[in-house]
């Protein structure tokens, strides 16, 4: 991106060639674009949790109940869940 290289070349001058050039903060740089966060309604979610089978919807439930990681997720026991949500 127009960042990462404008970030390079001051790197490149500052600390390895060891030059400070005037000017600089009048540059024209790019724009950023604001970053609008993916969420889904309510709605989306119930249908993405009904067309899971289990344990995998149990599993989907807990995550967005909970705020988990994957991964906490992955380490939770079968016996800690709600033994009314389990199927036998």
């Amino acid at each position: 991106t127009q960042s990462q290289a404008w970030n390079a070349l001051l790197f490149l001058l500052r600390f390895t060639l060891d030059r400070q050039i005037d000017g600089l903060a009048e540059t024209i740089r790019a724009p950023r674009r604001p970053r609008i966060p993916v969420v889904m309604t309510v709605e989306e979610v119930r249908l993405v949790l009904a067309g899971l089978t289990e344990p995998y919807r149990l599993m989907c439930e807990h995550i967005y109940a909970g705020g988990l990681r994957m991964e906490e997720c992955l380490s939770l026991r079968w016996t800690w869940t709600s033994s009314s949500r389990r199927s036998r």
